[in-house]
């Protein structure tokens, strides 16, 4: 599923939104697949809002439910996104414009 401009689709979640977000106006593309029995139902997705993007993949026990598996992120500048998604008026240079990864995943240097 595609459409031009994310808005028409994004009032369908709940909450008072996408009427004041930015990101409301970009488009957006939507994409689901899976396959397999119904306990290890094999699941990938894909989300692309203006420059976000969004990986899901994982496998769905039905029976249970239980599901498994991992979702990534991408966007190529976390301030932006954030003050597109929250609408925040962020003080310039509070953080790099540059895609983050986890803290966790940080190095340090011993001295």
């Amino acid at each position: 599923m595609s459409a031009p401009v994310a808005a028409p689709l994004l009032a369908l979640l709940p909450g008072g939104w996408p009427d004041h977000m930015p990101i409301a106006g970009a488009p957006l593309s939507l994409r689901l697949s899976g396959s397999g029995p119904a306990g290890a139902l094999a699941l990938r997705g894909g989300l692309e809002l203006g420059d976000l993007r969004a990986e899901l993949n994982g496998t769905l026990d039905l029976a249970l439910p239980r599901y498994a598996g991992a979702l990534t992120l991408r966007h190529p500048g976390a301030p932006r996104l954030l003050a597109e998604l929250a609408s925040l008026a962020l003080p310039a240079g509070w953080m790099r414009a540059r895609s983050r990864s986890s803290p966790m995943s940080r190095s340090r240097r011993r001295s």
